[in-house]
């Protein structure tokens, strides 16, 4: 018990961290400075995210024999989804 509650604190104190120093920083001026540390800050909850969802495929399976690689599939749908996130607040904001 003590090495999972070991592990999982290493494990999602960098993204903790991460989310942390890019909320501070965003109150920065610059537009541009503002993006990037939005940017990053939405890549932690995308990683978030695909954590979670791995953690949810893995408890339950849903095929016997997958001949895909799922996990990598999640990953990659969670971060394209931000990434279209992303740029759609970079086209709001700058579209002036």
């Amino acid at each position: 018990m003590k090495e999972t509650v070991l592990n999982f604190l290493k494990r999602y104190s960098i993204l903790v961290v991460a989310f942390l120093i890019a909320t501070i920083l965003a109150k920065l001026e610059q537009p541009e400075v503002r993006t990037i540390l939005l940017a990053s800050l939405l890549e932690c909850f995308a990683i978030a995210f695909s954590s979670f969802a791995s953690f949810v495929f893995t408890k339950v399976q849903f095929s016997e024999k997958p001949e895909t690689p799922n996990l990598g599939l999640i990953f990659l749908g969670v971060h394209i989804c931000f990434g279209f996130f992303v740029l759609a607040l970079y086209l709001a904001q700058y579209a002036n």
